[in-house]
């Protein structure tokens, strides 16, 4: 019943009615069907079966009504003997439920068998938080799901919901958390529990958001001002909880950094009163990429990570990435690879294959900033394909501009206009990242096209909306943005002004490797002679001019510094 290995205790445990337990144990030593092995209960003897196939034929040997009895005896052995056990709630849980399988398959679905259910409910979902707590995604949703299977249908635990609705988005499920978290709003209602409706509808929304966002995102921010009220009134913890952070979700997408950084900040302390660790910790990782965006400096938000990460030994893998981004704007490249490199394995082994994909983001950063272009496109293009194959739309909208902007800084202008036109199709209107790189790289390729006003008039777009937004990077890439085309119509002294604007920006914020690839930029361009084949209307409409990045290479990426 213990598995391959087994403790003296257990048996006698199992086998009360039998006398002189370890006598009998010797004897099948001496036979050399088990062996002595080490014990991980202290004060207790542990043998081992020398083969699987002993202990399987001993136990096919047991009639069902004898294993329900025995599952159940040494579940509540273990409870009593095991605390010390890191896996004691797997262990128990999977006994119990065992033995309540059994019992309903002898037609014993009585009192007894449905609080064997329950008891093995419990023991399997706090061994699926642990999991969630490990960022082992995987493991989680399967003790989740069987703790779910062993409620009644009618049952409704809300905090068992919640995590199974975050672990199936997390794994890449996310039509299931969506199906999953209207079903519970839907119980909800029904049962006249409007708090708990509210918190079903923000999980919900924010994972349709992620498969439509120009549909939800508009409904989302409406919701969030729809439960504020209603939620703060009630004082619920775990749903001020949800309702701070779906409201932190709402301000980041709009590039209000500074209120999504307070909203999670409230959001992981709703977390912790409610006892929420993993909850807490995925939050502290969207603060992490709050905060990254500013208007915080390197250096501060170099010193938050480091207070965050001992905050809570549950896994966050946000930090790591947000910690790789800021490493790769301090030129520190080495590092900020090894960092996303660490981080993409450990997520992909735990089932996290969602963040895993997002976290292609900080590899195409790393990379445009190092000015290894073509190790940017790869990097983006497989975010791209794999929130393709998981169908999430909010983040590819913008991964795919990113990619737009590697594909253009590699020459490839034909692909770049193709990708930058997904994005902006795909994105939400609302959504201030993908519009800014989408806007942006379309604006430089209609400049080469010849489509001089038609550019401008898009690049007056990003300037408005790099203007409203918080991180103080985007004024700057807007100004790069601005220079280049003053290149390509010839106004040299403009675009000079415009390279140095942005160069400004990101050394105010302390990203100092964001200021050399302005540079290079410039320098590629003043190479390029665009700017005078421009002046000259040599450029027709639908040819792009030529880009060489050998003669860019040999410029001083510190022209301008």
């Amino acid at each position: 019943m213990e598995g391959e290995a087994f403790h003296r205790g257990s048996v006698q445990v199992m086998a009360r009615e039998q006398r002189d337990v370890p006598e009998r144990l010797r004897a099948l030593v001496r036979k050399d069907l088990v062996r002595p092995d080490r014990a991980v209960l202290s004060g207790d003897e542990a043998f081992r079966f020398r083969h699987l196939l002993i202990r399987d034929a001993a136990y096919e040997a047991l009639a069902k009504t004898d294993r329900a009895e025995l599952h159940e005896r040494f579940a509540r052995w273990l409870e009593e003997r095991g605390a010390g056990l890191a896996e004691l709630d797997e262990i128990v849980g999977y006994h119990l439920e065992q033995a309540f399988r059994y019992r309903c398959d002898l037609g014993s679905a009585n009192h007894k068998a449905r609080r064997l259910a329950a008891d093995a409910a419990a023991h399997l979902d706090a061994a699926g938080r642990r999991a969630l707590d490990r960022g082992d995604t995987g493991a989680a949703l399967n003790l989740l799901e069987r703790a779910e299977a062993l409620l009644p249908p009618q049952a409704l635990d809300r905090a068992l919901q919640e995590s199974l609705i975050r672990g199936l988005g997390e794994s890449g499920r996310i039509g299931d958390a969506i199906s999953r978290a209207a079903r519970v709003a839907d119980q909800c209602a029904a049962a006249g529990d409007r708090v708990g409706e509210l918190r079903a509808r923000l999980a919900g929304l924010i994972w349709r958001v992620s498969l439509d966002p120009e549909r939800w995102f508009g409904e989302l921010r409406a919701l969030v001002e729809e439960a504020r009220p209603v939620i703060e009134q009630d004082g619920d913890a775990a749903a001020r909880a949800a309702l701070e952070h779906a409201a932190g979700f709402v301000d980041l997408a709009l590039c209000r950094n500074a209120a999504a950084s307070a909203e999670y900040a409230r959001a992981m302390e709703h977390a912790r009163q409610a006892g929420d660790r993993w909850f807490e910790a995925s939050i502290r990782g969207r603060a992490a990429s709050a905060l990254g965006l500013g208007p915080t400096s390197r250096n501060q938000a170099l010193r938050w990570l480091e207070n965050a990460e001992a905050q809570s030994a549950t896994y966050q893998p946000g930090l790591k990435l947000a910690l790789a981004a800021i490493q790769a704007e301090l030129g520190h490249f080495g590092e900020a690879r090894r960092l996303v490199a660490e981080t993409v394995a450990q997520m992909n082994e735990r089932g996290m294959h969602l963040s895993a994909a997002l976290a292609m983001h900080a590899a195409w950063d790393c990379e445009m900033l190092a000015g290894e272009h073509a190790a940017a496109e790869q990097a983006i293009r497989h975010g791209c394909e794999q929130l393709e194959r998981l169908g999430e739309h909010s983040y590819l909208s913008t991964y795919a501009c990113e990619l737009a902007e590697a594909l253009y800084a590699l020459g490839r202008y034909e692909e770049s206009e193709q990708w930058a036109l997904r994005g902006l199709e795909l994105g939400s209107k609302d959504d201030l990242a993908t519009q800014l790189f989408g806007l942006s790289v379309r604006s430089r390729l209609l400049a080469r096209k010849g489509d001089l006003a038609a550019a401008l008039a898009l690049a007056e777009q990003v300037d408005a909306l790099a203007a409203s937004s918080e991180d103080p990077r985007d004024p700057g890439d807007a100004a790069l943005n601005r220079a280049e085309l003053m290149h390509l119509t010839g106004e040299r002294a403009k675009a000079e002004a415009m390279t140095r604007r942005a160069i400004d920006c990101y050394q105010r914020n302390g990203a100092t490797a964001r200021a050399p690839s302005a540079g290079q930029t410039m320098g590629r361009l003043q190479f390029s002679n665009i700017g005078k084949a421009a002046s000259e209307h040599r450029i027709r409409i639908g040819e792009y001019a030529p880009d060489p990045q050998a003669e860019a290479r040999r410029l001083s990426i510190l022209i301008l510094l």
